[in-house]
């Protein structure tokens, strides 16, 4: 396990840039422990997924389009796209309501709070804990007919195009 808590070392543009180098800081990590895995012969199948809560840091790290809103971000950063591409790394998008690294950067409900704890203790696996948060979460038809279309299969989410609804307060007994 690899962590950091420091500001990061240079101006960006956007949040999607912010959370590009983030991710890119993030690919450096997983080579790093791809490799000692490697070297303890512990070879692990497949990539790595990265669970990312920025539509635009996904998509330029996949497809490459907008190059007018990326040709400014430092090409040392682009190992994300290279290893997005190579199949080291998948990035996932993951909702606010199901990002536990939000506990660390702020200020969230208590239910939220406990949600997330159990998930980073390793009580409760991701999956699980977005299955059990979107069971609880009191909607009306309408929401409850866009969680309809939400599915987790096998690590792989779909998520609905409208935004769900946030937790009440009422739920963090």
């Amino acid at each position: 396990m690899d962590w950091e808590c420091k500001r990061q070392p240079l101006v960006t543009m956007s949040t999607m840039e912010s959370e590009y180098v983030a991710a890119s800081k993030c690919v450096l990590s997983i080579r790093f422990l791809h490799k000692f895995l490697r070297f303890v012969e512990l070879n692990r199948g497949g990539p790595t997924k990265v669970h990312e809560d920025n539509a635009a840091c996904i998509a330029i790290s996949t497809k490459p389009v907008h190059r007018a809103r990326s040709k400014h971000i430092g090409v040392k950063y682009h190992n994300v796209r290279e290893a997005a591409q190579n199949g080291e790394v998948e990035l996932v998008q993951v909702w606010t309501e199901h990002n536990p690294a939000d506990l660390f950067t702020k200020m969230v409900a208590r239910a939220a709070f406990i949600r997330f704890r159990e998930t980073i203790m390793g009580r409760v696996p991701f999956n699980t804990m977005v299955a059990n948060h979107m069971k609880t979460t009191k909607m009306d038809a309408k929401s409850a007919a866009v969680v309809a279309k939400y599915e987790v299969n096998t690590g792989r989410t779909k998520w609905p195009i409208l935004i769900m609804l946030l937790e009440d307060s009422d739920l963090s007994s």
